[in-house]
């Protein structure tokens, strides 16, 4: 392959190339048998304290200033006077 810089040529050989990239070891992945199976997760979405945020889905609803908002996202989901 070569490369024009201005009026002159470079020529590159493979290995300069490769040497950039070196072999990683992969991260391996260990299952553990403390995941329980979808079936038996009962996970309630919705607006009321303790549900699980419909906006974002990772966190759950508490009462913060008075209305219903996600710890996560900080949506307001509900708020009363």
């Amino acid at each position: 392959m070569r490369r024009m810089h201005g009026r002159e040529a470079e020529e590159n050989t493979v290995g300069e190339q490769t040497e950039l990239f070196t072999d990683t070891e992969k991260p391996k992945v260990v299952l553990m048998d403390t995941i329980q199976e979808l079936e038996r997760i009962i996970v309630t979405i919705g607006s009321e304290i303790g549900d699980t945020c419909p906006v974002c889905r990772t966190d759950s609803v508490e009462e913060i200033g008075g209305c219903n908002t996600c710890t996560s996202c900080g949506a307001q989901l509900k708020c009363g006077l």
